[in-house]
């Protein structure tokens, strides 16, 4: 009897520690569920942002060439008007020297 009552209560012991073994599974199995669906959750917004930076980039360099482009185009036309300008300053001198000498022509007669 007394080897009955020790077996019996080692059982017991056991269920016991069986019991909460299998809670403890079950609790990590839903951790893990959790888990799961929070990584695949974080994986798509980190496919997100990638796809963000990549429209990002792009559009800072389309953005860069047309910069670019548009400095170019104004460096050209400031060379432009610099040579125009240029050109009609020459012909103002000209004309103010011609001017001069035609004025000291009509003095003299």
């Amino acid at each position: 009897m007394a080897r009955v009552g020790e077996l019996t209560s080692q059982l017991q012991v056991s269920d016991s520690k069986a019991v909460h073994f299998h809670a403890e599974c079950r609790a990590l199995a839903k951790r893990l569920a959790l888990a799961e669906k929070s990584r695949e959750a974080l994986s798509e917004e980190v496919k997100v942002a990638n796809q963000n930076v990549t429209r990002l980039q792009d559009d800072l360099a389309t953005t860069k060439r047309s910069y670019e482009d548009q400095l170019s185009m104004m460096s050209d036309h400031l060379c432009s008007m610099n040579e125009t300008l240029s050109k009609q300053r020459e012909e103002i001198d000209t004309l103010k020297l011609g001017s001069k000498a035609n004025a000291k022509k009509n003095k003299g007669r």
